[in-house]
């Protein structure tokens, strides 16, 4: 760009029609044909001045817009002028302002869709429609936010939120993850606009004897927290699993599914206190039945809390990794699978070794800002320094661990990094294909002395069998599915001293080869076993690498 030339500017319309000046066509779709000034244009977007300067194009394909919006772009970046557009050309000007990086005009583009949003006095469907589609399309192509701040804001003040979630939820097979996503999020605490329109898009799929639980619905489910709403709701919520079951009869995958949801459900389910004259056996067994008679299933009979509380958090969990990476840190900062920081970062590593050819990731303050604000909102203990030391390194992770490195309220220091965490070798190298053999079973040893540790109490062994504290993890293999558990049986734990501190939800597991490095498994999903054979659907590493279990332990 020449020295002394900022944009906007004014640099004259009448240049426009100079078949002098005009050296750069912009073919546009049907194709049309606009001719504009390379220089100018190229003073507005660096896009197009790489185009043309360094590449020497004398024309610029532009077919997906129409001749009109294209007009109205270089009108736009001629005399810095923004009139208001028709609504159907705004999804181009934008488009256009972010593909060509005219930054002023992506700018104005947000007050131009503000103008937009609040065109019509009496907001109807159609038009609340409208810009809620137009911002998830900027969402989605282009990673900009700004535009669903404006939708909800006039959503909200359209005293139409819950009226738009229901009628929006009519067609929920045709939404993206994305769409439903935003819709929950608009819903904010008010979980019954989520699901009163939710249980009857069941019951017509039902009376259209349709089949299957469509990936849209399980979302929802999973995300909405249902525990307090469904004892509020009791009928509502009955209908919704009658609705559900019947879905799912012809699919065992389905099936299970419900079983699992209803398990969770009657796990967070609120237990009321009984009164003086109420019989002491009442709440023994929490039943819970469809319209159609058929039972679910009791508490009991569905829940093993003490397997579940068992098991190794961080393990077995799958990561969209086609999202786009602010996408992904939107997810994590809410997703209850995200169970601490560690697998936070970790969730960032696996995203940026799947997208290794990514452009780099900007690792600037504000992005720290962010997920400090999301660490905090969140309750999580900073990430300890001696780990990120020995991840291995991608692309963007180099700059990103660096950028972490530097904000002690996400990242430990060194002197203080085991003030929240104790990190423990489990005896024995496997090779990666073997880590998870079922009815395997690892031993960790507290093998420094420890009984000074801050977040320890005092250790009440003696002399050398100081080195015996420790504890033991089992591989379990049900019905072909695998789970990692903390045994907390003293008596099966191999004559070791077993910290009561050492909890599994506080327990994180990685890998480490000879080397030192560290690999997170957190997200690579669940290995299955079929005829004995152990297989991962996707292997971070070579299967037959040799590597120790490390277990991370949070005290506090």
């Amino acid at each position: 760009m020449a020295e002394g030339i900022s944009v906007p500017m004014n640099f004259g319309i009448r240049f426009l029609d100079s078949p002098t000046h005009n050296t750069l066509e912009l073919k546009t779709s049907q194709g049309k044909i606009v001719r504009a000034s390379s220089v100018i244009l190229s003073f507005n977007s660096p896009v197009i001045d790489h185009m043309t300067t360094t590449l020497h194009l004398t024309c610029v394909d532009m077919e997906e817009f129409s001749e009109e919006a294209v007009r109205y772009f270089v009108h736009a970046v001629y005399t810095a002028e923004t009139p208001l557009i028709p609504g159907d050309m705004f999804r181009d000007i934008n488009k256009m302002s972010h593909v060509f990086k005219v930054t002023w005009l992506v700018d104005r583009c947000v007050g131009l869709f503000s103008q937009l949003a609040d065109a019509n006095l009496q907001p109807s469907y159609t038009n609340l429609r409208f810009i809620f589609e137009e911002a998830v399309f900027a969402l989605t192509k282009l990673n900009c936010r700004k535009l669903k701040e404006i939708v909800f804001a006039k959503i909200k003040s359209s005293n139409m939120t819950k009226e738009f979630i229901a009628k929006y939820m009519e067609d929920l097979s045709d939404r993206s993850a994305l769409q439903t996503d935003l819709i929950i999020e608009l819903a904010g605490s008010n979980v019954q606009w989520i699901i009163e329109p939710f249980a009857q898009y069941l019951m017509n799929k039902v009376v259209a004897e349709e089949a299957g639980i469509h990936p849209n619905c399980k979302h929802i489910l999973h995300i909405c927290d249902l525990s307090k709403w469904q004892e509020e709701h009791a009928a509502l919520f009955e209908n919704m699993f009658d609705s559900l079951e019947k879905l799912a009869a012809g699919c065992s995958e389905d099936l299970i599914w419900v079983l699992q949801l209803h398990r969770n459900l009657c796990k967070r389910a609120p237990t009321k206190s009984l009164r003086s004259d109420d019989s002491p056996h009442a709440s023994t067994s929490v039943r819970s039945t469809t319209s159609g008679g058929s039972v679910i299933g009791t508490s009991a009979q569905l829940v093993d809390k003490k397997l579940h509380e068992n098991e190794i958090p961080n393990l077995f969990h799958t990561l969209d990794c086609d999202q786009t990476f602010d996408e992904l840190i939107d997810w994590m900062s809410t997703s209850k699978q995200v169970r601490n920081l560690l697998m936070f970062i970790e969730g960032i590593w696996t995203w940026m070794v799947k997208n290794w050819n990514h452009p780099v990731i900007d690792c600037s303050t504000t992005l720290m800002d962010r997920i400090g604000n999301i660490r905090r909102e969140r309750g999580w203990n900073v990430v300890p320094c001696n780990y990120l030391n020995v991840m291995r390194s991608s692309n963007n992770w180099v700059y990103f661990v660096t950028a972490v490195r530097n904000r002690p309220d996400i990242c430990s220091i060194a002197a203080d990094s085991d003030e929240f965490w104790v990190d423990v070798y489990c005896k024995g190298k496997h090779s990666f294909d073997c880590l998870f053999s079922p009815y395997r079973a690892f031993t960790g040893i507290l093998s420094y002395p420890h009984s000074s540790h801050p977040g320890l109490e005092p250790c009440t062994r003696r002399g050398r069998l100081q080195a015996s504290c420790g504890f033991t993890l089992k591989v379990c293999n049900n019905d072909g599915e695998l789970s990692f558990r903390l045994n907390t049986n003293p008596d099966s734990n191999g004559g070791l001293h077993f910290h009561k501190e050492f909890e599994a939800k506080g327990m994180h597991l990685v890998i480490r080869d000879d080397a030192g490095k560290c690999f997170p498994i957190s997200w690579f999903g669940r290995p299955t076993i079929s005829n004995n054979t152990f297989t991962w659907k996707y292997s971070p590493v070579q299967k037959r690498q040799q590597f120790w279990f490390v277990v991370l332990i949070s005290l506090s």
